[in-house]
């Protein structure tokens, strides 16, 4: 999160030192800004100061903000630029960078950012990285998470005299895991999800990759066949006597629901949902990542990053803004 915001305090100086295009009240520059849904009301807390001090520190633009829930979004995003009512300034998921870039529907920010002194440096390697398509940059990243924090009721291993720092480990987590579950109770130890989503397969990478395993080899091909990746999905199998029924058709946010209602011990979140945990009564706490013993807990990657869209008219004022 340190870093994060070094991120965004950068972005700040880096605007400051931008020249602002002369204007008047009647002149004013109209920025549409289009996000991922982060909470009920739309913007963080931190997002909506950040746009409220961008248009005080220059009075001749407004941004105009629009959220969309995650999973309407990227087809919002499609149809506005086929329809030619792109945003001047949008989040795009890492995953969706390529694809935006090879249809031609965001600007290439490459000579803006070392004209203004952006480099990789600034950044995590790998978030800079996502934004850089056919070599050319098309996004400046805008925040990270991970998918490998095991979130658990601090109440509920009490209650069950099960060590926290048990759960870094394969073994550790599915013996409290069994401590944990109470059917009769309508009480789970682990909160896993198996439907046809994002959030199915990142868990399910992380505990691959802490194994030692692989999604796919270096030429592309399969890895999941392979001796480390075969073994952890099947000790994910093993956990789902202590998970709730019916999880493949089960999400992140039915298992969250379980969570908040004390029912559930143990699930598997990226670092973005405390918030949502910050808010509630629950006595929790979480442990960073599970690999067996003898190896490295290793998260699956993400985040977002912003980027200009080529039908904007106000190209000058979307760059400073980000």
């Amino acid at each position: 999160m340190k870093s994060i915001r070094s991120i965004a305090l950068s972005g700040t100086v880096l605007a400051a030192t931008l020249h602002a295009a002369p204007g008047h009240a009647q002149d004013e520059t109209v920025l549409t800004f289009w996000d991922n849904q982060q909470t009920e009301s739309g913007l963080s807390q931190y997002q909506q100061e950040a746009v409220s001090r961008f248009e005080q520190e220059n009075p001749g633009i407004r941004v105009e903000v629009t959220t969309v829930p995650y999973g309407e979004y990227q087809q919002r995003l499609l149809t506005a630029v086929q329809g030619g009512n792109a945003p001047d300034v949008a989040t795009l998921d890492q995953i969706w960078v390529a694809a935006f870039a090879e249809a031609g529907a965001i600007s290439d920010l490459t000579e803006l950012a070392e004209g203004a002194g952006v480099e990789r440096g600034t950044f995590f390697p790998g978030a800079w990285d996502s934004a850089v398509y056919d070599g050319k940059l098309r996004g400046i990243p805008f925040n990270v998470d991970v998918w490998q924090f095991s979130f658990y009721n601090a109440a509920l291993l009490e209650e069950a005299d099960v060590d926290p720092q048990t759960l870094t480990t394969f073994d550790g987590l599915r013996a409290a895991a069994e401590k944990l579950t109470d059917t009769g109770a309508g009480r789970f130890g682990v909160g896993l999800f198996g439907h046809k989503g994002e959030d199915t397969v990142v868990v399910m990478d992380s505990f691959i990759f802490s194994n030692g395993g692989e999604v796919l080899n270096e030429n592309g091909s399969c890895a999941l066949d392979s001796a480390e990746s075969v073994e952890a999905l099947e000790y994910l199998q093993s956990l789902v006597p202590f998970a709730p029924k019916g999880i493949l058709n089960a999400s992140s946010g039915d298992m969250r629901e379980l969570f908040l209602n004390g029912s559930l011990a143990i699930e598997f979140w990226p670092a973005i949902e405390q918030p949502t945990l910050q808010s509630s009564d629950l006595d929790w706490e979480f442990v960073n990542g599970t690999a067996p013993e003898d190896k490295t807990p290793v998260g699956t990657y993400g985040g977002w990053n912003l980027a200009v869209f080529e039908q904007s008219e106000n190209q000058e004022a979307a760059w400073k803004f980000i």
